[in-house]
């Protein structure tokens, strides 16, 4: 049960969320309208029903339930991404045109977090959760690699660049323009990027599917032996990930860095307490 709660909250409710939020943040930043973040929440709460509530049916597969969970969990739950990737191709289109017009956008950074964020959820919730949640590869798969590979990019990919994001927006908001250096977060965004990328290819994945071939081959049992896990190929994939976790903590510390720095140029308040803030004013009609 614990189980299924927390990938209906992961595979449903977070989907819904991070649609919300990145919408309102695009919004705000002129790079979508309210329109298209309306049509993309409603087709959210559309495929919520099938890829978030039914989805959830490949954890069903050999747990005794009936065989329609088979089809079931394996089409939908590959649905969840759609959403929010088309939500981001429409906001890259416009950043694009912003930039070649020689248009001053002082959300670069966020902006940037933002397609780190639709990347992963393409690549890490998208693909390699559905590579797993094949019913042919579930079987032979459960515990192995290949799951810390889709939970790594699904998880610091989506989850942590999205928070990145909404922090920089905030700060973006409050610190003094002259003290924002977007340099250091692009640095950072690479890092990250770059790092988070190298743990997924270097290791992660190489390793699973070295494991998967290993329980295809000789069965499950073999596959998470000691006798397995302790071969020299595997150890040193093993070792060699202290390269792009470098790398990555590189980029935890120029983000880290650079939001203490500006902690100490924030703007001078300029609204009482209680006084309306001259915010777009998104319930309105365009």
């Amino acid at each position: 049960m614990a189980l299924v709660d927390h990938h209906l909250w992961v595979e449903g409710i977070f989907e819904v969320f991070a649609v919300v939020v990145i919408g309102f943040l695009l919004v705000q930043m002129r790079l979508v309208t309210k329109k298209s973040t309306v049509r993309a929440l409603y087709f959210q709460f559309t495929i919520l029903l099938g890829s978030g509530v039914i989805g959830i049916g490949h954890h069903y597969y050999y747990n005794g339930s009936p065989e329609i969970w088979i089809a079931l969990g394996a089409v939908f739950s590959a649905l969840e991404v759609i959403p929010l990737t088309l939500l981001i191709l429409e906001a890259y289109e416009q950043y694009k045109m912003m930039r070649d017009g020689g248009v001053n956008f002082p959300y670069k950074a966020t902006f940037w977090f933002l397609i780190s964020t639709a990347i992963w959820n393409l690549v890490g919730a998208g693909v390699f959760g559905f590579l797993i949640n094949l019913p042919a590869v579930s079987y032979f798969e459960h515990g192995q690699f290949l799951t810390p590979t889709h939970g790594h990019a699904a998880m610091m990919g989506v989850y942590g660049m999205f928070a990145i994001a909404v922090l920089l927006y905030s700060l973006r908001n409050i610190v003094k323009p002259e003290a924002w250096n977007d340099k250091w977060l692009k640095f950072s965004c690479w890092m990250l990027n770059i790092g988070l990328a190298g743990m997924v290819l270097i290791t992660l994945l190489p390793v699973g599917v070295l494991q998967i071939k290993e329980a295809f081959e000789h069965g499950y049992w073999a596959s998470r032996s000691p006798s397995f896990l302790q071969q020299d190929v595997v150890q040193n994939l093993l070792l060699v990930r202290f390269v792009p976790d470098t790398i990555f903590l590189i980029g935890v510390v120029a983000l880290l860095v650079f939001a203490i720095k500006v902690l100490f140029h924030l703007r001078k308040p300029t609204h009482g307490e209680g006084e309306e803030l001259p915010a777009a004013n998104l319930a309105e009609e365009e």
